[in-house]
C-alpha cells in the first residue's frame, strides 16, 4: 500500500537519474542545434509529446518524490528557455507549444495526486490494459480512470495552446 502523504522526500533511485539524464541529453542536443534545423518538425514534436507521455506513463511514481519533482520542474524551466531561444513561439506548430507548458503539467500532476489521495486514499496511477497498476500493483478504481482522463486531455491541450498574448489576440 502506498503512503497517503502528498509531499514525500526520499532517496532518488538510479533509474530516476537515467530518466532525468535522457531528458537532459535531449535538451542539450536541442540547445546545440541551430533553429533552422527545426525545418523538420519530427524531432522536436516527438520530444515535446514524448516528454509528457513518458512522464505520465512511466515516471508518475517517481514524481511522488518531491526531490524528483523539483528536478523535473528545473527541466521544465529548461524547456521554456529552449522554446524561446529557438523562436518556437513564432512557429505555428501546435505540438511544440508543449515545451513551454510542461511546468503546468507537473503542477496539474500534483493536483491530480491530491484528488486521488483525498477521495480514495490511494496514489494517482496510470491506466493499464489489465486494470492493474504496474508499479503500485493494485487494482484500478473508477476514480483512477476519471482522474487519468484530464491528465491525457491536458497533454493535448498544453501542446496546442499558442502564445496569444504576443500575437495581440
Amino acid at each position: 500500500m502506498t503512503e497517503k502523504k502528498l509531499f514525500k522526500r526520499y532517496r532518488i533511485d538510479p533509474l530516476n537519474f537515467v530518466s532525468v539524464g535522457i531528458c537532459l541529453l535531449f535538451s542539450i542536443y536541442f540547445f546545440t542545434i541551430k533553429p533552422v534545423e527545426f525545418d523538420t518538425r519530427k524531432q522536436i514534436v516527438f520530444y515535446s509529446f514524448g516528454l509528457y507521455f513518458f512522464t505520465l506513463f512511466f515516471n508518475y511514481r517517481a514524481l511522488r518524490n518531491l526531490n524528483i519533482w523539483f528536478i523535473w520542474a528545473g527541466l521544465a524551466l529548461i524547456q521554456v528557455i529552449l522554446y524561446y531561444r529557438h523562436g518556437l513561439n513564432k512557429m505555428d506548430w501546435p505540438a511544440v507549444h508543449g515545451l513551454r507548458n510542461f511546468w503546468i503539467f507537473l503542477v496539474a500532476f500534483q493536483i491530480l495526486r491530491w484528488f486521488s489521495l483525498k477521495f480514495q486514499k490511494k496514489e494517482f496511477v496510470a491506466l493499464a490494459r489489465n486494470k492493474r497498476d504496474m508499479l503500485d500493483e493494485r487494482k484500478l478504481t473508477r476514480l483512477d480512470v476519471i482522474l487519468f482522463l484530464p491528465a491525457i486531455f491536458l497533454i493535448f491541450l498544453l501542446q496546442g495552446i499558442k502564445n496569444y498574448a504576443q500575437q495581440g489576440i
